[in-house]
């Protein structure tokens, strides 16, 4: 998993954490895989659209396949955001395609970061 202390920015915490409280409806503070796959499309992001995610997604399904149903807690899936994000990236070899995904996330507000500033903060997570 990533450590993010110190690595993100906060919009982007933030946009994660109202994805996560949208599809946290018993307010338990975890979610399951349905609802993992829900908070990435809140964010805009849609299984049957992008390869990144729906690869991400068939992993963790394969990996709990026949297990006792597994919940994600906020830091997971935040983890699990960086870490989509570091996969899209890695598919398509385009640092552009990374910084457009945080950009997806920040909306605005990403613009007044630099190219290099995104793809440093998103080495420092790996």
């Amino acid at each position: 998993m990533v450590t993010i202390a110190g690595v993100i920015p906060q919009t982007v915490i933030d946009r994660c954490e109202a994805a996560f409280s949208e599809v946290d409806q018993d307010r338990c503070g975890a979610i399951d895989l349905e609802d993992l796959t829900r908070a990435f499309q809140t964010m805009g992001y849609k299984n049957s659209e992008d390869r990144a995610l729906h690869d991400l997604l068939q992993n963790l399904e394969q990996e709990f396949d026949g297990k006792t149903s597994k919940y994600f807690d906020f830091q997971e899936f935040l983890s699990l955001t960086i870490e989509y994000l570091k996969i899209k990236a890695d598919q398509e070899n385009n640092e552009i395609e990374l910084i457009s995904a945080f950009r997806t996330l920040m909306g605005s507000e990403a613009e007044s970061i630099s190219s290099e500033r995104w793809v440093s903060q998103v080495q420092m997570c790996y």
